[in-house]
């Protein structure tokens, strides 16, 4: 699976006094924890697990992430699942 995300999201300010990032590895333990999820799930999750950290602090940037999963090689099987969000 391929996840592609702006910076804005590991530089997301929440926490209990909105001035802790998100951070990069905190967006990489929910991308292991789902890495064998369908891509919708992965960005739902991704997304829940933002909503959480920032509480009641107000969205001052965007928020865009993409995840992409091939599955197949050759023939018929071959397919790309995407989902992509952004707010």
């Amino acid at each position: 699976m391929l996840n592609l995300f702006w910076q804005n999201i590991s530089s997301i300010k929440g926490g209990a006094i909105n001035e802790q990032l998100y951070g990069e590895e905190r967006l990489s333990i929910i991308l292991e924890k789902y890495k064998n999820a369908d891509v919708k799930t992965v960005c739902d999750e991704v997304k829940k697990d933002v909503d959480v950290f920032v509480g009641e602090a107000p969205q001052f940037d965007d928020i865009t992430m993409l995840a992409l999963r091939y599955n197949g090689t050759e023939g018929e099987n071959e397919r790309i699942n995407y989902c992509g969000n952004g707010r």
